[in-house]
């Protein structure tokens, strides 16, 4: 852990990075976030709090920018189940946004498509099941500009969830509120 995280502090120090601002035609970026699994979420009970990685494209448009972004998030799960998997639920989004930069602050609604695979207990069938989902996701985050470094938080939410084996899931929703810290370069 210490050499990706020295890793992190060598790319940024030697790297030209610069701010999001409205000059720039097009940057990339990426960050990490840290979240509590809330609202009125069935979720909420069994998932832990999550953490994960994003990626983004940005490209000019108007008086912001159209981004688009992807990664990962893992939701541990509270309750200790048996079977030799990852213990918790994978979510990958695929969000489509667009970033307002009102210097120093930012603000970015996104919406899009998410992946996931997560685990459920059928106390009828007393089996684990694994199941496939995938759901609208969309998320908006606000925050603080800092030059190459940005600080927000985000709300994000999955709805209208479907699944491949099991129609009791059909409209659930996963709600979180996350800290996140991006770089822009």
């Amino acid at each position: 852990m210490k050499l990706v995280a020295l890793s992190l502090l060598a790319f940024i120090s030697t790297s030209t990075l610069s701010a999001q601002n409205l000059k720039k035609k097009f940057s990339m970026g990426f960050g990490f976030e840290y979240g509590v699994v809330n609202g009125d979420s069935e979720y909420k009970d069994f998932l832990k709090n999550f953490y994960g990685f994003n990626v983004r494209a940005s490209v000019k448009a108007g008086p912001g920018f159209v981004t688009l972004g992807s990664g990962a998030n893992f939701f541990p799960i509270k309750h200790d189940f048996e079977f030799d998997s990852p213990e918790g639920v994978l979510n990958i989004p695929v969000k489509l946004g667009y970033k307002i930069v009102l210097k120093p602050f930012f603000i970015h609604p996104e919406g899009g498509l998410s992946f996931y695979k997560g685990v459920t207990y059928n106390e009828v069938e007393d089996k684990t099941k694994f199941i496939n989902y995938r759901g609208f996701n969309y998320a908006g985050t606000a925050g603080l500009n800092l030059g190459a470094l940005e600080l927000g938080v985000r709300y994000q939410s999955i709805f209208n969830v479907k699944n491949d084996t099991d129609e009791s899931f059909k409209n659930n929703k996963l709600n979180g509120l996350s800290v996140v810290v991006n770089f822009n370069f």
